[in-house]
């Protein structure tokens, strides 16, 4: 059990993470794009921020809602990840994990495969890679969603993709998106 001056300095690093992602996000008067800051500061928010939780959610350890297949992965794909430096990745890493390891990891994974960068709505960009964070990119999810814009259906978000969803309405997309 925490004491009153753990949760203190908890809910302060919390609230600093959130604020540092919000500081980081550019906001572009001529043309709005999502932006992953925004959308890292809601998930670091639900996810706990930089808390280890040591007791195993879905059979993980989990830090910024980074578990240990996630950090596999990227380890996998980009050699990074070892933060202790014993040539395996451990629940140990995920303890050490940085707030800005942390970002890389959702950009290269997630944010950046589902050209995230390109959509102009955050909210519809939110969605879309939260669900792809939480699912992977699953073709069934990403038919769905191609349905729903009128593009053909490959599975695949590419430039046709993300131009229909910037074309989309906004809210009926979203509405569509949750059922």
């Amino acid at each position: 059990m925490l004491s009153g001056g753990q949760r203190k300095r908890l809910a302060i690093a919390r609230m600093l993470a959130i604020l540092a992602s919000l500081l980081l996000a550019r906001v572009s008067t001529a043309v709005s794009q999502a932006n992953i800051n925004i959308f890292l500061a809601r998930t670091y928010e639900y996810e706990g921020g930089s808390k280890f939780t040591d007791t195993q959610f879905d059979g993980h350890y989990t830090k910024f809602g980074i578990i240990l297949p996630t950090l596999e992965k990227w380890n996998k794909d980009t050699g990074g990840g070892d933060y202790d430096n014993d040539k395996k990745i451990t629940w140990n890493d995920i303890r050490l994990l940085t707030w800005i390891e942390a970002t890389k990891i959702y950009k290269g994974l997630y944010w950046d495969l589902a050209l995230a960068d390109s959509i102009r709505s955050q909210r519809i960009a939110n969605i879309i890679v939260d669900f792809v964070v939480n699912s992977g990119f699953r073709q069934d999810f990403i038919m769905h969603l191609q349905k729903e814009v009128k593009v053909e259906q490959d599975g695949i978000i590419g430039k046709k993709t993300i131009q229909a969803i910037n074309r989309a309405d906004e809210c009926e997309l979203f509405n569509n998106l949750l059922r």
